[in-house]
């Protein structure tokens, strides 16, 4: 079962139907168990490759320079991503407890740190719109709070067919982490995904580097 915290309130049972009717396909096409391979606590890279990663091209190098489209039974999807099932339905069920009285625009969010760690994010609204909190964002929070250092994958749901992808705000903050971190955008009424690596997402974005370089300059002149 993931790590995540779980709440009382389950995804809508069509969505679940939805998850598991195409993590059924999943495992015929990748030859893998419905919910992947097992991370637990503290594995290491070489630990994560050997029990899964290595059989189905999961390298943090090996990812699509580009951004791919399919749908939760593609192979190739699975292929890039074992725990994808896991994740899509860690995202869905947070979901569900979104906190949106403006919009009525729910939003999920699954984060895989480097420990195979699985924790989940909701969109929370505000009155005062900038105050507003992502779903990507909040999962992120409750990641660093647990003790992450390092992510996998960010995984979203919303209600769009065409599944919606990260804001520029959470792209930044996912870059924060690295931009081999993969980004899997998917539906809740369809099973269509979108995915692609965060240097996909936001090419030529600005980094902690750039601060440094900065740093450097000033403290050299004069």
């Amino acid at each position: 079962m993931p790590r995540f915290h779980q709440t009382e309130s389950r995804a809508p049972i069509r969505t679940r139907r939805l998850i598991y009717a195409a993590a059924t396909e999943v495992a015929e096409a990748s030859r893998l168990s419905c919910t992947g391979p097992t991370v637990t606590a503290g594995s290491t890279w070489d630990e994560f490759e050997a029990i899964g990663g290595r059989n189905n091209g999961f390298r943090r190098s090996g990812w699509p320079r580009v951004i791919e489209e399919g749908t939760r039974s593609s192979h190739s999807a699975v292929a890039g991503l074992p725990r994808l099932v896991e994740l899509l339905e860690a995202a869905s069920e947070a979901s569900s407890r979104a906190r949106v009285p403006y919009s009525d625009y729910r939003v999920g969010a699954a984060i895989l740190d480097e420990r195979g760690v699985i924790f989940a994010g909701c969109n929370v609204e505000s009155a005062a719109y900038g105050a507003t909190i992502c779903a990507e964002r909040a999962a992120i929070a409750a990641a660093v709070l647990a003790g992450s250092t390092a992510l996998i994958a960010c995984v979203t749901v919303a209600r769009d067919a065409d599944p919606a992808s990260c804001c520029g705000i959470c792209r930044q903050l996912l870059a924060e982490f690295g931009h081999e971190v993969l980004i899997v955008n998917a539906s809740l009424t369809s099973d269509r995904l979108r995915w692609g690596r965060v240097s996909d997402w936001l090419p030529h974005g600005f980094s902690g580097s750039s601060l440094k370089e900065g740093r450097g300059a000033i403290g050299s002149t004069g």
